[in-house]
């Protein structure tokens, strides 16, 4: 060890672009230790240590923990590292598939949310894409507990196959127009494959829409709204009225402030 290639922990965490604290933290934990300490206590690293924080630093990108890091630079060897490294690239894949998913949820949230915003008209005809939508089990005349449980089973449940928000519920028309509301319903989120039973797809075609907002109690206000302009324009409405968070929670503090977007297909 040369004593012109020794730098102070500050010095060297300057040329890293971390704080002491994280050299500090590393030696504590014993994955990474200062060449030299002197009898005052004042650390140093050598120059070449430069490389191995630069590994540690890199596996850390990847997701390592420090202490699976620890482990394989004890063991390390050219075959080692061609093992992790192929190991690795198919979790860095995983999380690159993850996050763009993440991403297509934002955009579609943005979206649906400057529609649902920048709209004046209160009732209106759009033309509506095809789309999977995966199901929960059918509900009836359930609580907030047993709702919120089986809304999450549903999130849960496509997780690993990726899935889109917002997220919303189906209802029978027929159901509405007789005030049962409650009586059968489905939560859905949207699916990006038709894989499985549980999956129904929404027709494209064009549908009546209308946004809700003053809460879930008042919803029965804007079924009417819907039905009314139905009857005085002559319209067939489809067995399904799609309600659709488009801005909830994450936009607003309150339920009642949530907007909903209602939509239901026209018939030919």
């Amino acid at each position: 060890m040369k004593k012109n290639n020794l730098l102070t922990t500050g010095a060297f965490a300057r040329l890293c672009n971390i704080t002491k604290h994280t050299l500090f933290h590393y030696e504590d934990i014993g994955i990474f230790l200062p060449a030299y300490t002197d009898e005052k206590g004042y650390r140093y690293y050598d120059i070449l240590q430069y490389d191995t924080f630069c590994t540690i630093a890199q596996l850390k990108l990847t997701g390592m923990s420090l202490k699976e890091i620890e482990g394989y630079l004890e063991n390390r060897s050219p075959r080692k590292m061609i093992e992790l490294f192929t190991d690795q690239t198919a979790v860095i894949d995983k999380k690159i598939k993850e996050l763009q998913q993440i991403k297509q949820n934002l955009n579609y949230l943005c979206r649906s949310a400057e529609k649902a915003l920048s709209t004046e008209n209160p009732v209106f005809i759009a033309r509506e894409p095809e789309a999977v939508l995966v199901l929960s089990a059918p509900m009836q005349e359930a609580d907030d507990y047993k709702m919120t449980s089986v809304f999450g089973n549903l999130v849960t449940s496509v997780r690993e196959n990726g899935y889109i928000f917002p997220s919303g519920m189906i209802r029978r028309i027929q159901d509405l127009k007789i005030g049962e509301e409650k009586k059968h319903y489905h939560f859905y989120v949207h699916g990006l494959s038709h894989d499985n039973n549980a999956t129904m797809i929404k027709p494209e075609g064009d549908y009546l829409v209308t946004y809700h907002t003053g809460g879930y109690e008042k919803l029965r206000d804007t079924h009417k709204k819907i039905f009314t302009y139905a009857e005085e324009n002559h319209l067939t409405l489809d067995k399904w009225i799609f309600e659709e968070i488009v801005i909830g929670d994450y936009g607003v503090s309150r339920p009642e402030e949530y907007v909903l977007k209602l939509a239901v297909k026209v018939n030919k």
